[in-house]
């Protein structure tokens, strides 16, 4: 959808001429306005309980925890938890989210979580590197990126500390925040 840019105005004492302008430009201006966004969503989540990845190295792995379909808009996203994917459905701009708890973490564990674009990491996510003292760490985040009909996401892990990984909590959403692409 472009920027309104008006017509220009009229040069007539024509009344009628004049209401039809007014009626044209206010239409045009409601349009401009008022663009539909079909919605686009879906997501997966892990059950109630801990989930382990092991072994755990330096190397990106799937992180696969999610056994449960949220509910979702077909026309724009498919979950698939048994391959931990998001299916991209409809082209535009989506709103990325993922979270996990991590528990039972060892002293100077480190995880690494990047998000992957048809099995390619992106190089967007987040580290966790907690001090000693901590054994359950939040780690969220939310990421704004165009998407093209087909793609997939899913999440990677790795430690460079090459300690296991459990978590809880998880989840993996994304919605369509755009109109749909051409």
């Amino acid at each position: 959808m472009g920027k309104y840019v008006p017509e220009p105005t009229p040069v007539s004492d024509n009344l009628g001429e004049l209401q039809r302008y007014i009626d044209v430009e206010l239409r045009r201006i409601s349009d401009a306005l008022n663009v539909k966004v079909d919605g686009a969503y879906g997501g997966i989540f892990q059950s109630p309980g801990v989930f382990v990845i092991s072994p755990l190295t330096p190397a990106p792995v799937l992180f696969d925890p999610f056994d449960i379909l949220t509910h979702e808009k077909l026309d724009g996203v498919e979950g698939l938890p048994a391959s931990g994917s998001l299916i991209i459905l409809t082209a535009g701009s989506f709103m990325v989210q993922f979270a996990t708890t991590i528990v039972n973490i060892l002293p100077n564990a480190e995880y690494g979580f990047l998000l992957a674009l048809n099995g390619v990491s992106t190089g967007l996510g987040g580290v966790v590197n907690p001090s000693n003292q901590t054994d359950t760490v939040t780690l969220g985040f939310n990421i704004l990126i165009t998407l093209a009909k087909g793609d997939v996401l899913t999440m990677l892990v790795n430690s460079d500390s090459s300690n296991d990984l459990s978590v809880i909590n998880s989840e993996f959403i994304t919605n369509r925040v755009s109109e749909e692409f051409d």
